[in-house]
C-alpha cells in the first residue's frame, strides 16, 4: 500500500471518531504528519549514528501526531482515552497493512 494511502485511511478513522470529543470545551484536535525522509535518516547516520535508531535502508518514517487543547479539566479522562483510542485504532491500521512502526517520537509521546 503506497504511503499515501495509509495517511488517508489515518485521517478518515480520525474524523470518524472525532464526534465522540466534540462536545468538550474549548476542544481543538489536529492531527498532522511528520515524515523522516531517507537523505535526512542518511544524514542521522554520519558521526557513529542516530538517536532514533532508524536506518535509512528501511525507507521514509512517517510521524503521526495527534495534537488536542481542551478548557476544562473535567474532560481529562476523556480526551486522555480519546488520543489511547485513536493511536491504537491508527497503529491496527497501519499494522494491517505491514506499515506500522512501534517508534514514538519522544516530543509527541505525551502519557504513553
Amino acid at each position: 500500500m503506497p504511503i499515501t494511502d495509509i495517511l488517508k485511511v489515518f485521517i478518515d478513522v480520525f474524523f470518524k471518531m472525532l464526534p465522540a470529543i466534540e462536545d468538550a470545551a474549548g476542544i481543538l484536535a489536529v492531527l498532522s504528519f511528520q515524515a523522516i525522509t531517507v537523505p535526512a535518516m542518511e544524514k542521522m547516520q554520519q558521526n557513529v549514528g542516530n538517536a532514533v535508531g532508524h536506518e535509512y535502508k528501511e525507507g521514509p518514517v512517517f510521524i503521526c501526531n495527534l495534537a488536542v487543547l481542551w478548557s476544562d479539566v473535567v474532560d481529562n479522562t476523556h480526551m486522555i482515552s480519546f488520543s489511547h483510542s485513536l493511536h491504537k485504532r491508527l497503529a491496527r491500521e497501519a499494522g494491517a497493512t505491514g506499515l506500522n512502526n512501534d517508534y514514538i517520537y519522544m516530543n509527541y509521546a505525551s502519557l504513553y
